[in-house]
C-alpha cells in the first residue's frame, strides 16, 4: 500500500506532477486503493472512513486528473452513480498523454463489459456510449496527428497484394479466446484463401498503470512474446509483430504504423470492439472489423459485422454515429472446434467421483461470479450431488468461500487450464454465468458433449438460441437440478448443444463473407490483382 500515500498527498495538495512517469505512479497508487476497496466490499473501519473523507475532498479539487481518480474511487466505495459520472466528466477534461487516454478508455470499456464489481445498472446510470465515443474520438485525433506529421507523405497506394493483417489489441496464447481467434483467422485466410498473413498486436490493452479511471484494466501479458517475429499455431508459423514497451503510447503507434507501411496489406481485419491504429488508414487499405463480443464496435471507418441482427435501438445508434452504412451483415463468426479429449481422470483435478460436476470457465471469474451467481449455486446445491468446478482466472475464489461456507463445500477451483477439452471430459455439465462474453467457452463445452446452461444474454446467448430458454438464475438452478436427475433432459441438451456446436464449428463461411465484402470494395475501386487463391485475376 506504499504507493497509495503519494496519491493521497497529491490529492490533499490539489496538485499533479507534470512528469508522465510520476502521474503513472499516482495512478498505480489509486488502483491499489481500488483493489483494497473491492476486496473489502461493505466492510468498513476507522482507516477506511478516514480514506473516504480524504477522497471526498477530491470532489472539489480543481485538477481534472485527480478529480477523476478520486470520484471513481468514491464510487467503488459508496456505489453512488453520481460519483462515477463526475469521474468520467473530469476524465474528458484532463490533460493526458496518449497512454493515459487509452488506459482511461480501457477502464471505461471494462466498466461497460461488466468486468468490475460495480452493478451493471449503476454503470449505465452514470456512463453511456457517448462517453466512450468522445474519448475514442480524442485518441484517434491524437493518432491522426502523428500519422499526418510522420507517415502521410509515405507511399502506400490501395492495391490488391494478397497480404492481410490480422490486428488484435492483446495476444497471449491459444488458450485465450481472442488470441485463438487471431490465430484461427490467420490460418483460415492462409490455408483456405491463399493469403499472406501478418498478425499484429497493437498492445492497446496493457498491464502498466496509466489513466485516471480506476479500477484499471490490467491486461494479461506474456513477456516471452516480446520481440518475436513469428508465432506458431497447430504446426504452422505466422509472421508476427507487436511494438516494444509496456504501454500503448506514441512510440507504440509509430512502431505499428511503420510495420504496416512496410507490409502494405490489402486488408486489415481488426479483431475486437475497436482498433485505434487502423482508424487512420482507410485511404490505404480495406478495413473490416470483427467484434469479438456482442454490441456495436467503436469505429468511424471500418466495415463491420455483428453476431446477431441489430435491434431498433442499435440501428438508431448506428445512424446517429454515421456508421449504419458500415454494417454489412449479422452472422455468428464460428469457432474452429477442438477435438474431444480422452484419458483424463477426476482425480487429476481433485473432483469427487460420485458428484455431478458443472464446469464454469472464464478469464474474469473474479468479477463474473458475484453474489447473484452464489445465490444461484445455493439453489443448485439443493440437489445433493450437484457441484461446480471453476477453471480460469478467479482470484476472489478463496474470499467467496470464506464468506459462503456452503459454496466452499460444494465447489472447486482447478486453476487456469490450457487444455480445456481435457477438463471438460471429466465434467457432466456446463454453466455460463450472466456475462457479456463466454461465447467460445460454451461452444467448446457443447462440442465436448456437455449439456450447457446459459441465459439468453451476452455472446453465449447467441449460441443457445435452440436450447430451452432460461429467464433468470432461478430457472438456471432448476434446470441444473433437472439435468442431474433426468437422463432424457440431459440427452436433449446434449443433442441440441451438438447441433449448435456444429452450426458454429467453422470460421470458413464467415471469412468467405468478409472476403466477399473485400472483393466488392475492390470492384468499386477498379482494383485488379491476385484473387482469393493467390492467382492472377
Amino acid at each position: 500500500m506504499s504507493s497509495v500515500t503519494p496519491f493521497l498527498q497529491q490529492l490533499i495538495a490539489g496538485q499533479t506532477p507534470a512528469s508522465p512517469e510520476n502521474r503513472y505512479a499516482l495512478t498505480d497508487g489509486a488502483d491499489t486503493l481500488a483493489g483494497a476497496f473491492t476486496a473489502l466490499g461493505d466492510q468498513t473501519s476507522e482507516q477506511v472512513e478516514q480514506l473516504s473523507a480524504i477522497l471526498a475532498q477530491g470532489r472539489r479539487v480543481r485538477v481534472p486528473f485527480l478529480r477523476a481518480l478520486a470520484n471513481s474511487l468514491l464510487c467503488l466505495r459508496g456505489r453512488d452513480p453520481a460519483d462515477l459520472r463526475r469521474a468520467v466528466e473530469a476524465a474528458l477534461l484532463a490533460d493526458l498523454t496518449l497512454a493515459e487516454e487509452v488506459g482511461t478508455l480501457n477502464a471505461l470499456a471494462r466498466l461497460f463489459f461488466g468486468s468490475t464489481n460495480l452493478p451493471r445498472d449503476l454503470v449505465t446510470q452514470a456512463v453511456d456510449r457517448d462517453h466512450l465515443r468522445a474519448l475514442f474520438a480524442r485518441v484517434v485525433r491524437r493518432i491522426a496527428g502523428l500519422y499526418d506529421a510522420e507517415f502521410a507523405p509515405r507511399a502506400w497506394p490501395r492495391a490488391r497484394t494478397g497480404r492481410v493483417v490480422v490486428m488484435t489489441q492483446q495476444f497471449i496464447d491459444p488458450s485465450h479466446a481472442p488470441t485463438r481467434s487471431a490465430l484461427s483467422f490467420a490460418r483460415t485466410l492462409a490455408d483456405d484463401f491463399g493469403k499472406q498473413v501478418l498478425i499484429l498486436c497493437t498492445k492497446e490493452y496493457f498491464d502498466a498503470p496509466a489513466g485516471c479511471i480506476v479500477p484499471l484494466f490490467r491486461a494479461n501479458v506474456l513477456g516471452q512474446i516480446s520481440g518475436r517475429t513469428t508465432v506458431s499455431f497447430e504446426g504452422r508459423a505466422y509472421d508476427f509483430f507487436q511494438p516494444p514497451g509496456n504501454r500503448f503510447d506514441a512510440g507504440a503507434v509509430r512502431a505499428c504504423l511503420g510495420q504496416l507501411f512496410d507490409y502494405q496489406p490489402e486488408m486489415i481485419l481488426s479483431l475486437g470492439g475497436r482498433n485505434l491504429v487502423a482508424e487512420v488508414l482507410a485511404e490505404h487499405t480495406y478495413l473490416m472489423m470483427y467484434p469479438t463480443t456482442g454490441g456495436l464496435p467503436l469505429t468511424d471507418v471500418h466495415d463491420f459485422s455483428l453476431w446477431d441482427e441489430p435491434g431498433d435501438d442499435q440501428r438508431a445508434r448506428m445512424v446517429r454515429e454515421g456508421i449504419d452504412t458500415r454494417f454489412l451483415f449479422a452472422q455468428h463468426p464460428g469457432f474452429d472446434l477442438l477435438p474431444r479429449a480422452e484419458g483424463a481422470l477426476r482425480a487429476d483435478y481433485g473432483l469427487p467421483e460420485e458428484a455431478f460436476v458443472f464446469a464454469v470457465v472464464g478469464m474474469r471469474l473474479h468479477f463474473e461470479i458475484d453474489d447473484a451467481f452464489v445465490a444461484m449455486a445455493r439453489r443448485l446445491f439443493e440437489h445433493p450431488r450437484a457441484r461446480i468446478a471453476f477453471a480460469g482466472h478467479f482470484n476472489t475464489y478463496e474470499a467467496l468461500c470464506a464468506a459462503h461456507p456452503e459454496f466452499a463445500a460444494r465447489s472447486h477451483f482447478v486453476g487456469f487450464q490450457r487444455d480445456i477439452m481435457r477438463f471438460f471430459s471429466v465434467c457432466d455439465g456446463y454453466i455460463n454465468p450472466d456475462r457479456a462474453g463466454g461465447g467460445s467457452a460454451i461452444v467448446y463445452a457443447m462440442a465436448a458433449g456437455l449439456p450447457a446452461l446459459s441465459l439468453a444474454r451476452g455472446d453465449a446467448g447467441v449460441a443457445v438460441k435452440n436450447l430451452p430458454p432460461l429467464a433468470d438464475y432461478d430457472a438456471m438452478a432448476a434446470a441444473g437440478r433437472s439435468l442431474v436427475d433426468d437422463a432424457e433432459v440431459r440427452e436433449t441438451y446434449r443433442r441440441l448443444g451438438a447441433e449448435a456446436a456444429e452450426a458454429y464449428g467453422s470460421r470458413r463461411p464467415f471469412v468467405a463473407r468478409i472476403l466477399d465484402a473485400f472483393e466488392a470494395d475492390c470492384a468499386r475501386l477498379g482494383l485488379a490483382g491476385p484473387d482469393r487463391s493467390g492467382g492472377v485475376a
